[in-house]
C-alpha cells in the first residue's frame, strides 16, 4: 500500500484530502479481502500445529514453545492492525472529508 497506493495517488490529485480519501477507500477495499485471507491463515496453522504438538501442556516443550511465540506474535500483530484501521483509519479519512489538515497532519 505505502509503496504502490499512496505514491500513485500523488499522480491522480495533489490536494490532500482527496488523496488521503482516495488512499483510504482502496485500503478498506483491501481490508475485505485480507480478513478472510488472514482466517484461512490461522486456521491452517491450526491444523498443521496439531502434526506437531497433540496437547495443550506440548506447547511449553520444545518445539511447542517455538509455535507458541509464533502464535503470540501474530496475536499482537493482529490486534495492533484491527486497532490501526478500527481507531486510526476511521479518524483519517473523517478528518480528510471535513478538509481538517491541522489534525489530520497531527495524526
Amino acid at each position: 500500500m505505502w509503496f504502490v497506493v499512496v505514491p500513485a495517488s500523488h499522480l491522480i490529485t495533489s490536494e490532500e484530502p482527496e488523496r488521503t480519501q482516495i488512499v483510504g477507500k482502496i485500503a478498506k477495499q483491501f481490508g475485505r479481502l485480507t480478513h478472510p485471507t488472514l482466517s484461512v491463515l490461522i486456521i491452517t496453522g491450526l491444523y498443521n500445529a496439531s502434526w506437531y504438538v497433540q496437547s495443550a501442556t506440548g506447547l511449553f516443550e520444545y518445539p511447542g514453545t517455538i509455535l507458541l511465540s509464533k502464535m503470540i506474535l501474530v496475536a499482537v500483530l493482529l490486534t495492533l492492525v484491527y486497532v490501526n484501521n478500527i481507531y486510526l483509519g476511521r479518524r483519517i479519512i473523517r478528518l480528510a472529508r471535513e478538509r481538517n489538515m491541522g489534525k489530520l497532519k497531527e495524526l
